[in-house]
C-alpha cells in the first residue's frame, strides 16, 4: 500500500491556519503597554572599543543616491549655528541639542527602502504545504540525515538495523508536524498507535515500533568525528543542519522595510553546555536563539544560537551589540530599519548601522554613557510627559508612561520629535513606532509553541527495537 503525503494532511485539520499557505500571515500587534525594559546592569562601554563595521568608500549604482535625495541630507543650519545648539555633553563626549535641526521636505536616503530587484528563486511551484517545506528542509538536508541515521543505527544494531531512505525520514518529520497541528504532540506513542482510539493516518504511515526505531536513532552529522568538531565549535552536533535551514530561510523570502532582532528561548533540558537559565521567559530553561525578523508578519531570517563564553576566554563585552550587527549584515546597503531592544541598543550600533545602510530604533538603558543626565532620572518629567534630544545621526526621546518609571528610546531613522494630538498617554511617534514593531520575534517564539513537535523525552519513550 503506498505510504498517504503526510503533509496533504496538514491542511485538513481542524484549527491548522490555512492561510498560512493562501496568504501572508497577518501583522501581529506587539503587546500594549510602555517598551519592556531591561534592569539596569554595570556600564560595559569603559573596557570596550568602539567596533563599527568595515564600509567600502565605492558604491554600487544601487547605492548612489539621486540628485534630490542627496539634497535632502543637507542640513539648513551652519556649523557654527550647530555649536550654539548644543546643549548637553554627555560622559563620553556625545552632544546633543534640546532643539532639532530643521530637515529638508525632502526624503533622506536612509529612510528609502532598496529591495532587491530580482524575483524570489524556486517559489513559482509552491502550491501545497508539502511544496513549501521542501523550500526550508532541502533535499541535501534530508540526504544527510538519512546517511548519519543510518550510520548510527547500523552501528548500534549491527544484525538487526533496516536502512531508512528519504521517503520514510520526510515521512517522520511530517507525522511529528501533524502531531503538532493536532495538538497531540503530547500524548504517548501507544496513545497515538492505538488500534481503536488512536490516529489512523499515523498508523498507515508507519508502526509504532519503527517509529520508535527512528526517533532513537535519529542523527544530523558523523557521531565519529564530533568529539574534533566539537572543541572547536560547541554547537557542532547540528551545525551543518542550522546553516542550511539559515540559507534557505532568506534565500526564498524577500524581508520587508521593517525587521526586528530579539531573542527566544527554545525550551530544553537535556544535557547542553550552553543551556540558558531565563526566569523571565515562559520556559525558563532552554538554548537561546537571537533572531532577526520581519516586523510585518514574523518570519524568521537569521538566527544565531548563544553558546556562551568559551572556555579560556574573557567575559564577552557588548555582546548584544556585537550580535546585532551580525545579524543585520545581510541587509546593510538595503535601506531597512532594525527594532530592537536595550539589550542590543547602543549609540554605536546606531552609527554603524547608519554607515552601512540601515535605521535603528531601540530602547536604552538608562546607565549608559552617551545618555545626557536629565534622561537617566525617573522622576523629572510629569506622568506621560516626554522630552527629546537631537544628535548629528539620532534622535533621542525620554517618555514617563508610569510614576517612577522612565522610557528612552534612541532612533537613527526619526530627525524630530513628533508627539501627535490625540496620542494615546501622549506617547511620541518613536514610541508609537517602537511599540508596533517590537514583537515580531515574541509572536514567532507564540506561534512555535502553539504548533510545537515537540514529544515527551522520558527514556521509556525514546526505547526503542528495530524492525
Amino acid at each position: 500500500m503506498e505510504r498517504p503525503n503526510i503533509f496533504d494532511a496538514l491542511v485538513t485539520v481542524e484549527g491548522y491556519p490555512e492561510e498560512l499557505y493562501e496568504e501572508p500571515v497577518e501583522t501581529i500587534q506587539a503587546v500594549e503597554g510602555a517598551a519592556a525594559d531591561v534592569p539596569d546592569s554595570g556600564d560595559d562601554e569603559t573596557s570596550d572599543e568602539e567596533f563599527l563595521p568595515p564600509s567600502s568608500d565605492d558604491e554600487s549604482p544601487d547605492e548612489v543616491s539621486t540628485e534630490e535625495e542627496l539634497e535632502g541630507d543637507e542640513e539648513e543650519c551652519s556649523p557654527s549655528e550647530l555649536e550654539d545648539l548644543i546643549t548637553y555633553t554627555t560622559k563620553d563626549g556625545t552632544k546633543w541639542r534640546k532643539a532639532p535641526v530643521l530637515p529638508s521636505t525632502k526624503t533622506k536616503s536612509k529612510n528609502i527602502f532598496k529591495p532587491p530587484p530580482t524575483q524570489i528563486p524556486g517559489t513559482h511551484h509552491v502550491h501545497k504545504p508539502y511544496d513549501s517545506f521542501k523550500l526550508f528542509v532541502s533535499d541535501k538536508m534530508i540526504t544527510d540525515t538519512v546517511r548519519y541515521t543510518n550510520m548510527f543505527g547500523s552501528s548500534k544494531w549491527p544484525n538487526m538495523w533496516v536502512a531508512c531512505d528519504s521517503v520514510e525520514i520526510e515521512a517522520l518529520f511530517g507525522l511529528m508536524l501533524f502531531l503538532g497541528v493536532r495538538k497531540q504532540n503530547m500524548l504517548s506513542t501507544s496513545e497515538v498507535w492505538d488500534p481503536i482510539d488512536g490516529i489512523s493516518l499515523v498508523r498507515a504511515c508507519m508502526s509504532i515500533n519503527r517509529f520508535k526505531t527512528l526517533m532513537s536513532c535519529l542523527r544530523f552529522d558523523d557521531k565519529s568525528t564530533r568529539s574534533a568538531r566539537r572543541g572547536k565549535d560547541t554547537f557542532a552536533p547540528f551545525r551543518d543542519m542550522w546553516d542550511q535551514f539559515n540559507n534557505n530561510l532568506s534565500k526564498h523570502y524577500i524581508a520587508g522595510p521593517l525587521l526586528t532582532i530579539d531573542e527566544q528561548l527554545v525550551p530544553f533540558r537535556g544535557r547542553c553546555n550552553f543551556l540558558q537559565y531565563l526566569p523571565s521567559k515562559p520556559d525558563r530553561y532552554g538554548i537561546k536563539i537571537f533572531w532577526i525578523a520581519d516586523s510585518s508578519n514574523c518570519f524568521p531570517l537569521f538566527g544565531i544560537p548563544y553558546l556562551g563564553r568559551p572556555i579560556g576566554q574573557d567575559r564577552q563585552v557588548n555582546l548584544g551589540r556585537n550580535t546585532a550587527l551580525q545579524l543585520a549584515q545581510p541587509f546593510f546597503k538595503s535601506g531597512h530599519n532594525v527594532t530592537c531592544d536595550n539589550y542590543f541598543t547602543d549609540f554605536s550600533l546606531a552609527e554603524g548601522c547608519l554607515k552601512n545602510g540601515l535605521t535603528v530604533v531601540g530602547t536604552v538603558r538608562t546607565n549608559k554613557r552617551f545618555l545626557p543626565e536629565p534622561f537617566k532620572s525617573k522622576k523629572g518629567l510629569p506622568l506621560h510627559g516626554n522630552e527629546f534630544a537631537y544628535g548629528t545621526t539620532a534622535t533621542l526621546v525620554n517618555y514617563q508612561g508610569k510614576r517612577n518609571k522612565n522610557t528612552v528610546v534612541l532612533s537613527s531613522m526619526h530627525e524630530k520629535g513628533v508627539v501627535e494630538a490625540g496620542a494615546p498617554k501622549n506617547k511620541p511617534e518613536i514610541i508609537l513606532f517602537y511599540n508596533s514593531t517590537k514583537g515580531a520575534v515574541d509572536a514567532l517564539d507564540k506561534m512555535a509553541h502553539t504548533y510545537t513537535s515537540k514529544r515527551v523525552t522520558n527514556v521509556k519513550s525514546r526505547k526503542g527495537q528495530a524492525g
